[in-house]
């Protein structure tokens, strides 16, 4: 693929990813309202509706991961572009389920191990203490999914 084409993909992939959290958002604020009309089967539901949106932003991850281990440097100035935006929202938004963490660590993590010196002396600093954080708040969790990717994270900053 020409940088060309690859910059359109990564325009529709940074849509997607803001299309998939402003989606969540309207549907929990929808839950929320209503909550109390709701049983344990439509918590369930509406929780399972939750993660089938995510599942877009760990789509899009995927896909741009790939597209960044093959193009490595070349690809900088698209994912400084397209990308970085809506992975640090995620990163930093607030109540946060556990794949909307795992899928922006391991986003910022491909980005710190595969592209420029100019965009990892950016990020290195400000990601490692959000690592920290993530770190803070999921060590005594029983799944360590969470654990796991910050971990590998911190090994590709030191």
């Amino acid at each position: 693929m020409s940088l060309e084409e690859i910059d359109k993909l990564f325009s529709l992939l940074s849509q997607c990813a803001w299309i998939g959290e402003i989606e969540k958002d309207k549907r929990k604020k929808e839950f929320e309202a209503d909550a109390k009309n709701y049983d344990e089967e439509d918590k369930a539901t509406f929780e399972e509706t939750i993660d089938d949106i995510q599942k877009l932003g760990s789509n899009v991850m995927e896909v741009a991961g790939k597209f960044i281990k093959l193009y490595k440097y070349q690809l900088t100035p698209i994912v400084w572009k397209y990308l970085v935006k809506p992975f640090a929202a995620l990163l930093d938004k607030k109540n946060k389920i556990e794949s909307e963490t795992i899928d922006s660590c391991c986003f910022f993590i491909d980005v710190l191990e595969n592209l420029d010196d100019e965009i990892f002396n950016e990020y290195y600093l400000p990601i490692s203490n959000k690592f920290f954080d993530i770190w803070d708040e999921n060590r005594d969790k029983e799944d360590w999914s969470v654990l796991q990717s910050t971990g590998f994270g911190f090994g590709v900053i030191a």
